[in-house]
């Protein structure tokens, strides 16, 4: 009854007057109202202090909004503690289901609909037959809950544009928060303009606030709006409209100086003026704040009244008459609604929009004035009072207040003690986990255990089953936002329930999933102490054995016992005939596989799984099945592996509806984009994947490296420095980010000439190497990119070490480099120029086949200068040879840096030692593609015998046309025939 209620419109402007000034703000943001509707979807923030009316300009574009055709939604931020999670969204999104038909809602919600309608239960009422949401595991659980509020806003908005008005984020709950940022990224197509407003200094003060604003302000369609005071000549206008009369110039200037043009203190004050009856001439004896001014007004109400308005701001912002006239229980019904009567007439306080017997303080600060004014004691047992009288209120159905109980029963365990405060923190907690507001549980449980006097952060034991409850529930909501402590407090639950023969519950607590890089060797631990207590040959028995060698290969970094836990579990799957568990523990064993380099055990696992995915259906284990198979086919270079997998793999991984396995699906394609030098297709996978994990390190260094590419370095350094800034505060990362640190550095600096973060790349790489469970996919990128920095910097001692270690991937693309490129590398530098041509031509042979064009000119240039040091017969001219290759390459794939690199290289090569010289000015290279052309083979043909690339033999015929004045391949044939070529 206290906690907030859902307003169906947004807040009436204040009575009395017109909108005032903010002309500039207005254009601006009505022009940016345009761009939505023609389905450039924008977000606006309004910021500025308290008072300066940020609430009242988004009334005024709310109405012009809805002349132009625009649906409106509002929400608003709750203040106090006890709002539900999401609550700015719950609100708007109830009242949109309340105002649309029954059909038209089901087409707009589509798949999503039943995480909707766990955030807003009027779905089901509404809809009847909602279906239960699959059950998936909390971090999938909540990308799919903001996946579908996402398209469900962008379908709306086809249908109608919309306006969504979120009121006061500075007050908003974490989880909201990051709803805000996810929607944002995602509307950039759409005819939705969402309008924000905040306080500057309470946004300031708020590490989620500013996380949110910092991210948002990356968007493009993002604009920022600071209002400051209003303009003197603004001032008359708002004293005629509030006052009905005109201020002289003395009275305005000095409301101006006064006030600062701040349109509540300003309104404040004339209110003030007026019921003292000096709005004319003479001395006025301004107050010197808001607060004073609030103070003064408030000393002109009856006691009484004082005495309710001060019990109703502990309740918050916005209140009921049943409750309140409960916990008045001296003062009768007729006489609070009389008290509250003269509250309204003094405009202290005004009805709830479209809520009867609710009432909210006209503004925060009138609420807070008296709430402060109460001594601590006093309020102490308000809250114990309200939150008994809210408990009987409430009945049997108290889950849905349980945050709000939590909050006034914390406030009165002074006096009523903690029993109470546990019980709803431990509900609210529960409440919030099953709506994925994970950063809320936390606090709930938090909450809960510090009343108890329980560590979160150390190993003790759990005393009683309520701490245990605790323990699981914090324990399950830090491993879902990949906080710290999460195995360490599953493991206190498990011991419990162990100890005290609860079966059930511990392999419950042992099931949880949990990401890799959370948990280290605890979670292996867990799940270890789990598999003693079920039967060895059954399917909870399989479950966790596939959980636990999943952990071993990925966490502990132990192949031989994670891949023996696997083939058990695999077996116990086909004995039992479960064909989707089965599915689940290969994808496992391929995952495994794939960051152990065994590349050929993931792809030879293909033909059972392509025969499983026609028997069942399992989109989330096909879809990581098919992750590491195409990264398998990739970094062997075999297009024939990966290529029929790339089709239709991003709508599977959409349809699985995985966060992680959707980012992962559009990396993989990204980087194989990027191999082929596709830049808008790489720019578009890899906005997407970032629109759903803004930070995850490998599509964050495979746009720096597009960007990059291209020329473009101020791009180029922006998505780089997201990478940096990933890994400087990686929290429990999963190691990702210092590899991409580690190999990213130095194929930049390549691009650049730039070395500032080779020192931050080799202390990536040192950390890698020596963490003794990193994967051989984690520690091999680690070596590849030490071995890098350390040939930029010259200091190369220990280096051969690299080289052994890194010689039995020859052959393997390892992530953004050829292991041969590097082994290369690593073999001129020590002098070895003959080994090193054996692995540039190597690295070469893989970039023809497999059509990785956009590597070539690297390599080519590379390889080059190493035959030109060599510098034997024939290393001239197939150093020639291969610039002239790299640079046509570069300058079809439009790589300004390395156009610039290859033809300065172009013009150092020594002049061939052979007298010898082609008609027509053809290269050696050229000469060997017109003696082909000259016996009738294709394109494809000539790109086999001569082991390049189609594209590239395309480029060599073009220059051929050119330089012999041929017209087509039949007069080219017979130049070759004419000049002795064929």
């Amino acid at each position: 009854m206290s906690e907030p209620q859902h307003d169906p419109a947004p807040p009436a402007g204040p009575e009395g007057h017109g909108f005032v000034g903010r002309s500039r703000e207005m254009d601006l943001l009505r022009a940016a109202l345009a761009e939505a509707k023609d389905g450039r979807g924008q977000v606006a923030l309004l910021a500025g202090e308290p008072g300066i009316g940020k609430t009242r300009t988004a009334q005024e574009l709310a109405r012009y909004a809805e002349t132009q055709g625009f649906k409106l939604l509002w929400g608003w931020c709750y203040e106090g503690e006890g709002a539900p999670p999401y609550w700015p969204w719950a609100g708007p999104f109830r009242t949109y289901v309340q105002q649309t038909e029954p059909d038209l809602l089901r087409d707009q919600m589509g798949p999503g609909i039943s995480d909707i309608a766990g955030l807003v239960p009027e779905v089901g009422d509404k809809l009847g037959d909602v279906p239960e949401p699959t059950q998936t595991d909390p971090e999938q659980a909540r990308f799919r809950l903001f996946e579908a509020v996402s398209s469900f806003l962008k379908r709306a908005a086809a249908d109608q544009p919309l306006l969504l008005v979120l009121d006061d984020i500075h007050w908003a709950d974490e989880p909201s928060l990051l709803l805000l940022q996810f929607i944002a990224r995602q509307i950039g197509d759409s005819r939705l303009m969402i309008l924000l407003t905040s306080r500057e200094a309470e946004a300031a003060g708020n590490p989620a606030v500013t996380e949110t604003l910092a991210q948002l302000s990356r968007l493009p369609a993002f604009r920022r709006h600071i209002l400051g005071g209003l303009e003197i000549d603004d001032v008359r206008l708002f004293f005629r409209s509030e006052a009905g009369q005109d201020a002289d110039a003395d009275l305005a200037q000095s409301l101006h100086a006064h006030t600062e043009g701040n349109p509540f203190f300003l309104g404040e004050v004339i209110r003030l003026l007026a019921s003292q009856g000096s709005q004319g001439d003479g001395e006025l004896g301004l107050p010197q704040g808001v607060r004073e001014v609030i103070g003064q007004r408030l000393r002109r109400l009856s006691d009484r009244c004082i005495q309710a308005l001060t019990t109703a701001s502990v309740v918050g912002r916005e209140f009921d008459f049943r409750m309140l006239g409960t916990v008045l229980d001296d003062i009768s019904e007729i006489d609070l609604l009389e008290l509250l009567d003269e509250a309204l007439k003094a405009r202290l306080v005004e009805d709830t929009p479209g809520q009867s017997d609710r009432y909210q303080f006209t503004h925060a600060l009138v609420q807070q004035t008296l709430s402060e004014s109460l001594s601590a004691s006093r309020k102490v047992r308000l809250h114990a009072r309200i939150g008994e009288v809210l408990e009987t209120l409430y009945g049997d159905r108290p889950e849905n207040h349980a945050a709000e109980l939590a909050h006034h029963f914390s406030q009165a365990a002074p006096v009523l003690g903690i029993e109470k405060l546990v019980h709803y923190a431990l509900m609210a907690g529960e409440r919030a986990l099953s709506a994925y507001a994970h950063e809320e549980a936390v606090a709930h449980f938090t909450q809960g255990l510090d009343a108890k006097q329980i560590a979160v952060d150390d190993d003790t034991p759990a005393p009683d089953e309520e701490t245990a409850r605790l323990l699981f529930g914090i324990g399950r909501a830090q491993a879902s936002i990949l906080r710290r402590g999460a195995a360490q407090n599953l493991n206190r639950a498990f011991d419990y329930y162990a100890q005290a023969g609860d079966v059930p519950k511990a392999v419950e607590v042992a099931r949880f999933p949990m990401a890799p890089g959370v948990g280290r060797l605890r979670v292996t631990g867990l799940i270890s102490k789990a598999l003693e207590l079920v039967p060895p040959d059954s399917l909870e028995a399989a479950v966790l054995l596939s959980r636990y060698g999943w952990a071993l290969g990925q966490e502990v970094g132990d192949y031989d016992r994670s891949m023996a836990a696997l083939d058990q579990a695999l077996a116990i799957a086909q004995e039992q005939g479960d064909q989707v568990l089965e599915m689940w523990i290969r994808a496992n064993s391929a995952e495994v596989n794939f960051f152990n380099l065994r590349h050929q055990k993931v792809l030879d696992d293909g033909p059972k799984m392509r025969e499983l995915g026609r028997r069942v259906k399992n989109p989330q284990s096909e879809v990581s099945y098919g992750i590491s198979a195409m990264m398998a086919g990739y970094a062997l270079g075999r297009k024939e592996d990966f290529e029929p997998l790339l089709d239709g793999s991003i709508d599977l991984a959409v349809e699985a509806r995985d966060q992680t396995l959707l980012t992962g699906t559009l990396f993989v394609n990204s980087a194989l984009a990027y191999a082929s030098g596709r830049w808008p297709l790489v720019r578009d996978l890899t906005d997407r994947g970032l629109a759903a994990m803004p930070a995850y390190p490998p599509l964050l260094l495979t746009r720096a490296m597009c960007e990059y590419s291209c020329g473009d370095r101020a791009k180029g350094g922006e998505y780089f420095e997201r990478l940096l800034e990933t890994a400087r505060h990686r929290g429990q990362g999963t190691g990702l980010e210092f590899a991409c640190v580690a190999q990213g550095v130095p194929l930049i600096a390549e691009v650049t000439g730039e070395k500032e973060h080779i020192e931050a790349a080799i202390r990536a790489s040192n950390a890698l190497l020596s963490f003794p469970s990193a994967t051989p996919f984690l520690t091999q990128l680690a070596r590849s990119g030490l071995a890098m920095n350390m040939l930029l910097t010259g200091e190369t001692s220990g280096i051969l070490d690299h080289y052994k270690a890194l010689e039995q991937y020859r052959g393997h693309w390892l992530a953004w480099a050829s292991v041969d490129q590097v082994l290369g590398q690593i073999s001129r530098a020590t002098g070895d120029i003959d080994r090193a041509v054996e692995h540039f031509e190597g690295a070469i042979d893989i970039c023809r086949s497999s059509e990785y064009q956009s590597y070539l000119p690297r390599l080519g240039l590379s390889y080059s200068a190493t035959l030109l040091e060599r510098d034997t017969k024939g290393d001239r001219e197939l150093a020639a040879a291969l610039i002239s290759e790299g640079l046509s390459m570069a300058e079809e794939l439009n790589m300004g840096p390395l156009v610039e690199q290859l033809t300065t290289a172009q013009g150092e090569v020594p002049a061939s030692r052979q007298t010898h010289s082609y008609p027509g000015g053809l290269t050696q290279r050229e000469a060997d593609v017109i003696r082909l052309i000259a016996q009738g083979k294709t394109d494809r043909e000539i790109a086999e015998e001569l082991i390049i690339a189609i594209r590239t033999v395309t480029t060599h015929v073009g220059n051929i046309l050119n330089k012999t004045g041929a017209a087509n391949r039949a007069e080219a044939a017979s130049f070759a025939t004419r000049h002795g070529l064929d």
